[in-house]
C-alpha cells in the first residue's frame, strides 16, 4: 500500500505539472487616452505577474517570444500604427494577442460635405467626422453618422493645395443591428478641376452573426497627388447576405472619422 500511495502521489504531481504547463496567461491591457493623436501618442502596456514578460510588435504581426520586451511606454508618431502585445511566461501558454490601432490627425481639413444622415444617427453635428473622438461599439454613441442609402459621397476640402497620398476612414460593423461594411469604397482627387480616381477597396463579409467591431481602413494612392479636394465614394452594402435575417435588404453604414494624409 505504501508503494501504491507513492505511485498515486507521483501521478498526481505529473498531472498538476501538465496542467500548469497548459495554463494560458491572460492578455495584457493596452492603456491609452485615445487612438487618435496630433503629434505623438504615449502607449502603456500593463500586465502584473512576476516571472512573465510582455512582448510587442508595431508591424502588424502577432508577437513572438523573440520580439522586443516591453519596458517603458511606447511613443507612436506614424500616421497609422498597429500595436500588438502578448504575455509570455515559463510554464504557461502565451496569452492571446491584444491590439490597438493608433491614428495620427493628418492634414488639416477645411470642410466635409455629405448627404444628411438618418435623423436618429446624426452624430454630434458637423464636426463628427473630424473631431478625433473615435467611435465606440454602441451605435447610439454621438460619435457616429448613420446612413441607409445606396451611395454616399464625402467631399473633403483641405486648407490649401498640397500633396496627398492616402485617405483613412473608420467604420462600425454590427450584424445584429444590420450595420455592415460597404461593398466598395473609391477615392478621387481634384486635378485641374476634374475628379480623378486614386484608389479603391473592396470588402468581404464573414458569416459570423456575432461580429461587432470598430475598424479603421486606409486607402493608399499609387503616388502623391497635389490637390485641395478629395472625394470618398462609399457604395454601401447593397444586399445583406443570405445567412442574415435581413437577407436581400440594404445594410446600414456607420462612419465616424475621415483623415487625409
Amino acid at each position: 500500500m505504501k508503494y501504491l500511495g507513492s505511485f498515486l502521489v507521483l501521478i498526481q504531481s505529473f498531472f498538476l505539472s501538465a496542467a500548469q504547463d497548459t495554463f494560458q496567461l491572460a492578455a495584457p491591457f493596452i492603456k491609452h487616452q485615445s487612438v487618435f493623436f496630433k503629434k505623438k501618442a504615449s502607449v502603456e502596456i500593463v500586465f502584473a505577474l512576476e516571472g512573465t514578460s510582455i512582448h510587442y510588435t508595431l508591424n502588424g504581426a502577432a508577437p513572438a517570444a523573440t520580439d522586443p520586451v516591453y519596458t517603458k511606454p511606447l511613443i507612436i508618431k506614424k500616421n497609422f500604427t498597429t500595436v500588438k502585445a502578448r504575455v509570455f511566461g515559463k510554464g504557461f501558454s502565451a496569452s492571446e494577442t491584444e491590439q490597438a490601432i493608433f491614428i495620427k490627425e493628418g492634414i488639416p481639413v477645411k470642410s466635409i460635405e455629405h448627404p444628411a444622415p438618418n435623423d436618429k444617427y446624426n452624430g454630434d453635428g458637423g464636426q463628427t467626422l473630424n473631431d478625433n473622438q473615435g467611435g465606440v461599439l454602441s451605435l447610439q454613441s454621438k460619435t457616429w453618422l448613420g446612413f441607409l442609402m445606396d451611395t454616399i459621397t464625402f467631399t473633403i476640402a483641405v486648407n490649401k493645395k498640397q500633396a496627398v497620398q492616402s485617405v483613412l476612414f473608420q467604420l462600425l460593423q454590427d450584424y445584429n443591428s444590420w450595420i455592415f461594411f460597404p461593398d466598395k469604397v473609391e477615392v478621387y482627387c481634384s486635378k485641374g478641376g476634374v475628379m480623378e480616381k486614386q484608389g479603391e477597396m473592396f470588402f468581404n463579409r464573414v458569416e459570423n452573426k456575432e461580429t461587432k467591431l470598430v475598424q479603421p481602413f486606409l486607402i493608399p494612392f499609387g503616388k502623391k497627388v497635389s490637390t485641395n479636394l478629395v472625394q470618398l465614394r462609399i457604395y454601401t452594402c447593397s444586399k445583406i447576405p443570405d445567412w442574415h435575417p435581413g437577407k436581400g435588404q440594404k445594410g446600414w453604414l456607420f462612419i465616424d472619422e475621415i483623415k487625409i494624409y
